[in-house]
């Protein structure tokens, strides 16, 4: 007579018992991967700076980063300078090195072209600046998030 298989019909029946499951959570998976927005529509514009100079806007173009800072320290600020940890970006210059309290600072940095390839950024900038003339350097460290426009 036949001799029943009795690994295959195991086989057979996890098959008929689970593949029902797996293939709703395969279809489930692959629902939520062609419905998702795209994570860089998730990602938002932002700059974050310390109380001392808050950040009021930054914007990312093909030719430059234009950061605008507001002087929150309640006094004037002398020898501002800024500085971009990214290759890409150099020569950042302030458009007024001396700011008194609650003005806003306008900091541009030319691109160089290379950033013309990425569309959304994490950019680290260093401000330096000095609370009298003569004064020691302080420095603030702040994170640019920034989509190309």
């Amino acid at each position: 007579m036949f001799k029943i298989n009795h690994k295959a019909q195991a086989a057979l029946e996890f098959m008929m018992t689970y593949g029902w499951a797996m293939l709703l959570l395969l279809a489930v998976i692959g629902g939520m991967a062609y419905f998702m927005p795209k994570t860089s529509t998730l990602t938002p514009e932002k700059c974050v700076f310390g109380s001392a100079l808050p950040c009021l806007g930054a914007q990312l173009t093909s030719n430059n980063l234009t950061v605008v800072l507001r002087n929150g320290l309640g006094q004037t600020v002398y020898n501002i300078s800024a500085n971009v940890t990214m290759p890409m970006i150099t020569n950042c210059s302030v458009i007024n090195s001396t700011i008194s309290a609650d003005q806003r600072i306008t900091i541009v940095c030319p691109n160089n072209g290379v950033l013309n390839l990425i569309k959304d950024t994490r950019i680290s900038m260093q401000v330096i600046y000095q609370k009298s003339r003569t004064g020691y350097s302080q420095e603030i460290l702040g994170d640019i998030y920034a989509k190309k426009q």
